[in-house]
């Protein structure tokens, strides 16, 4: 009679993860994390209920550096648990 493990996992091997991915995923992340910061900066000088146009193209630049990034990674990680192609 065999024990199987319930909670283990398949063991099909993953592909590596595609490294050209990761390092645009990771330019998105900085660029994100730099608006970000300069978003609050730029907001802190501002008075209750103003915006202004720099404000506004950080905020943008903000959603679509952390919009991207997210979409990067989720390719990478989709690349990398589908199964190898037949050759």
């Amino acid at each position: 009679m065999s024990h199987e493990d319930p909670w283990a996992q398949d063991e099909t091997p993953k592909r590596p993860w595609n490294r050209a991915l990761l390092v645009v995923a990771g330019a998105l992340a900085l660029v994100a994390v730099i608006t970000s910061v300069l978003l609050s900066q730029q907001a802190v000088q501002l008075e209750a209920g103003t915006i202004t146009a720099t404000v506004l193209g950080l905020l943008v630049g903000f959603i679509v550096a952390a919009t991207l990034c997210i979409i990067v990674l989720y390719v990478a990680a989709r690349q990398r648990t589908r199964p190898e192609p037949p050759s």
